[in-house]
């Protein structure tokens, strides 16, 4: 676990996120790598708390991940993820595809966090091999995707077909109750079977969300999709 430590002076209601610590890029790296080299061993899990995290922009030298690097399984709360940059996952790349166990293949769950400035050929924001990404009480603004059809939210691989029904039943895959606007370049997310958007705003931005759900196993609702360049 890496958070801000708490200071009793602050009032009890004060708004999580507001007196965030700072860790930056100082070189042309990424923040961090979580990952252990190893699938044989089982996933550990990393917390990221109340802070803020920036990169080194266009200076950085990642190729996959500018702000970090995920193979296990990360959480990240009441924070900032600004100004990453790489050819793949501007903010986050998250490695690892399904097979026989679950240990091959990191997710990232994010809530109630900032996400602005991160730039990336291939999913500006996030970049995962797998559909194993919650992003939820979020909001997700100013960033950019440079490679024609691509998104700020790509996943590279979808889920076994027998197993789409499942994950869309759990609710676990996908984007919930954030905002969503003023990205550049590309379409906001790939949605493919198994994954589900729900009470999103998304409006201005370049494109919206890009159907990838030859099943049908995929569901949007209680969305807004306005004033975007092209919605779907």
């Amino acid at each position: 676990n890496i958070l801000t430590e708490s200071d009793s002076s602050f009032i009890d209601n004060d708004a999580p996120g507001t007196h965030n610590a700072s860790i930056k890029m100082a070189g042309t790296d990424r923040l961090f790598k979580i990952d252990d080299n190893n699938v044989e061993k089982a996933s550990f899990s990393v917390s990221l708390s109340d802070l803020n995290l920036q990169g080194a922009g266009s200076k950085t030298s990642a190729l996959d991940g500018g702000l970090i690097y995920n193979h296990e399984q990360l959480t990240i709360k009441n924070s900032r993820l600004l100004n990453g940059y790489a050819t793949r996952g501007g903010a986050i790349y998250n490695a690892g595809n399904l097979s026989n166990t679950t240990r091959t293949a990191g997710t990232v769950t994010l809530t109630n966090n900032l996400i602005q400035n991160n730039k990336a050929g291939q999913g500006a924001v996030l970049y995962s091999e797998m559909p194993l990404y919650y992003i939820t009480q979020s909001v997700l603004r100013d960033n950019e995707v440079t490679a024609p059809d691509n998104a700020l939210l790509y996943v590279q691989t979808k889920f076994a077909d027998e197993s789409t029904g499942g994950y869309l039943t759990s609710r676990a895959i996908g984007l919930s109750n954030s905002t969503i606007f003023h990205n550049k370049g590309g379409f906001i997310a790939n949605i493919r079977d198994g994954m589900f958007v729900n009470n999103i705003t998304m409006i201005k931005n370049d494109k919206g969300l890009f159907l990838d759900a030859p099943q049908g196993n995929a569901s949007v609702s209680n969305s807004i999709l306005v004033g975007n360049t092209l919605n779907c």
